[in-house]
């Protein structure tokens, strides 16, 4: 395997800490979408329960960094190249960096090295979780469509979802005031 093709074998995704808020609505779904709330430990225990070589799963919140910082570090070729060929491939850790634009996220990263398994996957690696031991809250996008609200519901409740655990986003619901009095 080359440090290029290094990539293709890992996988990775991405949750967010942060409290449900516009900015998040309208960057990652702002036609519509689902927040799922869940405890954290319990995914962690789940895919650590599937995954082959335990050692290969990496998972810890981003670490916010200027973004000429970033770029400093990885310009540097041959040190990338040093950190893949070590035992325990410092590479990953660049994984787990961003520019501090993107702080308001609050971004906790789970990241799968695959390349020292025997199985070979597609693109999607995928792992079965029983979603009733792991979801919270299912929350839609306060923009979505009264009508697919009710189709996603439908769906989810058929999938063995509590009804009681889903809800549309309160985000909007209040109203500002729109009298304003000046002294």
């Amino acid at each position: 395997v080359s440090h290029i093709d290094f990539l293709n074998n890992v996988y990775g995704i991405c949750f967010t800490k942060a409290n449900e808020s516009n900015i998040i609505w309208d960057s990652y779904t702002p036609n519509g979408g689902v927040r799922i709330t869940f405890d954290k430990k319990i995914l962690i225990s789940e895919l650590m329960k599937n995954v082959n070589k335990l050692k290969n799963l990496h998972h810890k919140y981003v670490d916010y960094k200027r973004y000429n910082e970033i770029i400093s570090q990885v310009k540097d070729h041959k040190l990338l190249i040093d950190y893949y060929n070590r035992p325990d491939n410092k590479l990953l850790q660049y994984l787990f960096y961003k520019r501090n634009a993107f702080r308001y996220e609050e971004e906790y990263r789970i990241i799968y090295d695959a390349n020292d398994d025997e199985i070979e996957y597609s693109d999607t690696m995928k792992i079965k979780i029983d979603p009733k031991i792991l979801i919270d809250k299912i929350r839609f996008n306060p923009r979505m469509s009264e009508s697919d609200c009710q189709a996603v519901t439908k769906y989810i409740i058929r999938k063995g979802i509590d009804k009681n655990i889903i809800s549309r986003s309160g985000l909007y619901k209040k109203k500002a005031k729109t009298t304003i009095y000046l002294k």
